[in-house]
């Protein structure tokens, strides 16, 4: 969409409009780099939410299980390190640096797994932590990620229609 307007942009902006119209097509610029804007988000929106899928799957087999083996849990923090280093805050994800700092504090306690009942719960403790951090984000992101589809659709479609319409008076 951003493309087509670029399009059309290009084609008007060596005309020479009035101060009123210079106004409406910085408006028109600044709506194309809002568009864009929204694009990164959205691609941020998906990546985290991919990285949250991942989670919860790998998650999964803990559901029924608040006191995990400790080796247990360091397989599967193996395989959770990677879509962790992958989240992207760039878009406002605050809650991100929470989840990478639990998951540092985890990754600590799991350089050398614990035999000490003590060290044992704290780490099942900080583990269950994670993993309901990851539910409670993953449902919300999941929330976000509809809402701001919907949004975006409904955009898109108003877009769509005023591209048209200009396309209509360009031939006209």
């Amino acid at each position: 969409m951003a493309d087509t307007l670029r399009k059309i942009h290009a084609e008007v902006a060596d005309t020479g409009f009035d101060e009123e119209a210079q106004e409406r097509l910085g408006a028109f610029t600044r709506g194309i780099d809002s568009l864009v804007q929204l694009d990164r988000n959205l691609s941020i929106l998906i990546n985290n939410h991919d990285c949250l899928q991942a989670f919860d799957d790998l998650l999964r087999s803990f559901e029924l299980n608040d006191y995990p083996d400790p080796a247990e849990i360091a397989d599967v923090w193996l395989d959770l390190t990677g879509p962790l280093g992958l989240l992207d805050a760039s878009s406002g994800g605050t809650w991100i640096a929470g989840l990478v700092e639990q998951g540092q504090k985890l990754t600590s306690m799991l350089a050398t797994l614990p035999t000490e009942p003590r060290e044992i719960r704290s780490l099942q403790a900080s583990f269950r932590q994670f993993r309901l951090r990851v539910f409670k984000r993953f449902i919300t992101t999941d929330v976000d990620l509809l809402n701001f589809c919907q949004q975006l659709q409904e955009l898109g479609e108003t877009l769509s229609a005023a591209i048209d319409a200009m396309k209509g008076r360009s031939r006209g």
